[in-house]
């Protein structure tokens, strides 16, 4: 007969302490897998435009592609990218209390740090709320979101929030 030791005797402040790590991994909203690459990049930002940025979480992507995340916390943004070199990186912000998902304006070339606590890159979220311009290109498209700022896979009809190649966000209506 086979038998194996404990890895560890629950008593009641040990119960807890795993019972909030498992609220967290359940509660995790950027999926990517870290081993298929070998270089990092870190960053450090803090974010203009938004109220209580302690209530978000940052998604790092090359096009569609989840890369990294970042916490937040104090105000600032220590996020980790998985990534090859020379690659563009964008940004996406997850509001844990409200659900809503916003687009970052800005993006940045892959270098093996940006940022830091002294002087952290400023980064704007991408406002979803208002058609400033209508545009039909979607040939340099990388990533398409719904009026809610959550990035969708397929293209939907009415009105949508596209991130372009170049890292501009353009509002496209699909028929």
């Amino acid at each position: 007969e086979l038998v194996f030791a404990s890895e560890m005797n629950m008593s009641p402040q040990n119960e807890m302490v795993a019972g909030v790590k498992s609220a967290l991994m359940a509660g995790r909203v950027w999926q990517y897998d870290h081993t298929r690459f070998m270089d990092n990049m870190t960053m450090v930002a803090v974010f203009d435009n938004i109220e209580n940025p302690d209530q978000y979480s940052v998604g790092a992507f090359v096009g569609s592609e989840c890369r990294g995340e970042g916490i937040i916390v104090d105000g600032i943004a220590y996020i980790t990218v998985h990534c090859d070199a020379g690659e563009y990186v964008s940004f996406n912000l997850y509001n844990a209390w409200t659900g809503e998902y916003l687009p970052v304006k800005e993006g940045v070339r892959v270098q093996t740090r940006v940022g830091s606590i002294d002087a952290p890159v400023h980064l704007n979220a991408a406002a979803v709320d208002a058609i400033d311009e209508i545009a039909g290109d979607t040939e340099n498209a990388t990533e398409s979101y719904d009026l809610s700022g959550r990035r969708v896979n397929a293209e939907q009809r009415g009105v949508s929030i596209r991130r372009m190649s170049d890292g501009s966000m353009r509002k496209v209506i699909v028929k």
